[in-house]
């Protein structure tokens, strides 16, 4: 399930951030991207249940998305399915929130 609140540009995931749900997952940060104000975007992960390389790869491409356009993004909460699929990758939490 994904929450968004377009007045912050938050958005929620709860359940799974798989390649499942990637392409619903990837429209919705676009979506959130072209309507972000100064506040920017603020992607909170403490619900996510599943992550797998997608996962990480729709974190990674949004943090290059926000950099790029010099959006302020920010990653709260991060889940242990979260944490687990960036150390596969061979990233850190750190890095990414």
């Amino acid at each position: 399930m994904i929450e968004t609140d377009t007045q912050t540009a938050s958005i929620r995931i709860e359940g799974p951030m798989t390649v499942y749900e990637a392409a619903e997952i990837r429209d919705t940060l676009t979506r959130a991207f072209r309507g972000a104000g100064e506040a920017g975007v603020t992607f909170d992960l403490s619900a996510v249940e599943s992550c797998d390389a997608a996962g990480v790869q729709i974190l990674c491409a949004a943090r290059r998305t926000a950099r790029e356009a010099g959006t302020p993004f920010r990653v709260t909460g991060a889940s242990e399915a979260v944490n687990g699929a960036l150390r596969s990758a061979g990233l850190t939490s750190k890095e990414m929130m």
